[in-house]
C-alpha cells in the first residue's frame, strides 16, 4: 500500500517513515508546504492507502480521498513482538516526484535494491557511523530526505533534526551547526551562499 506522509521535520516524520517500510508500505513524501495543485495532483495519481498527518497539515488534506490518520503522539504503545514484513528487493521502497520544471511533474519510484545501494554508497562514501553527527536538512518531498534519516540511522550514526528557523535564518543555523557538533551536512548552494558570507562576516 502507498502510504502518504504529511508532517514536518521532526522525530514524528522519521517514526512514520520507519513504520511505513516496516509495515511493508510504500512511503509517498508530502512536504506540508507542498503548492494545492501539486498536492491534488500526487494524490490522484499516487491513490494512497491512507495519509498519515498531524493536526496542523489536517485542513489541508479536506478533500483527499482516502483515510486520514492523525498521529500528534509518539507514545503511543505498540508490541514488542511485532513483525517486520521482508519486502523484495524490486518492491518500491518510496516515490518521490520531480520539480516539474520541463513540465509536469512526475513521480519516481525507488526499489528497496536501489534504495539499499544509495544508503551504502552514503554512507561508505563519506565514513558515516557510530560518533558520526549528521544534519537532517532536505524535504520529506526529495530523495535528500531519504538519504539522510536512512543513511544515517542504519550506520548507527546520530541523526540531527533542525529547527525550523534554521532553515531560513543562516545565522541562527550556523550556531544550530556548531552547537550541535554537526559533521556532515548537505544544503542547496541558494542557502550555502548566504551561510559562507554570515561565516566570513563572523570571522573577519
Amino acid at each position: 500500500r502507498r502510504i502518504a506522509i504529511m508532517l514536518g521535520d521532526g522525530p514524528l516524520q522519521v517514526v512514520a517513515l520507519l513504520a511505513t517500510l516496516k509495515a511493508g508500505g510504500v512511503i509517498v513524501g508530502l512536504p506540508p508546504d507542498v503548492p494545492e495543485e501539486r498536492l491534488a495532483q500526487i494524490l490522484a495519481e499516487v491513490s494512497p492507502g491512507c495519509i498519515l498527518t498531524d493536526e496542523s497539515n489536517l485542513r489541508r488534506l479536506s478533500r483527499a480521498n482516502c483515510k486520514i490518520h492523525v498521529v500528534d503522539r509518539l507514545n503511543e504503545r505498540h508490541s514488542p513482538n511485532d513483525q517486520a514484513c521482508h519486502s523484495k528487493p524490486d518492491a518500491a521502497a518510496y516515490i518521490v516526484y520531480t520539480s516539474g520544471s520541463t513540465g509536469r511533474p512526475k513521480g519516481i519510484v525507488q526499489p528497496h535494491s536501489s534504495f539499499g545501494q544509495f544508503i551504502s554508497w552514503f554512507s561508505t562514501q563519506y565514513e558515516i557511523g557510530p560518533g558520526t553527527r549528521v544534519a537532517q536538512w532536505a524535504s520529506i518531498g526529495y530523495d535528500g530526505c531519504y538519504l539522510e534519516i536512512f543513511g544515517t540511522l542504519c550506520v548507527g550514526a546520530t541523526l540531527c533534526m533542525l529547527p525550523r528557523l534554521s532553515k531560513l535564518d543562516p545565522e541562527i543555523f550556523l550556531t544550530w551547526l556548531k552547537r550541535e557538533r554537526i559533521s556532515l551536512l548537505n544544503v542547496v548552494p541558494s542557502f550555502f551562499r548566504p551561510m559562507m558570507v554570515s561565516l566570513e562576516a563572523d570571522l573577519a
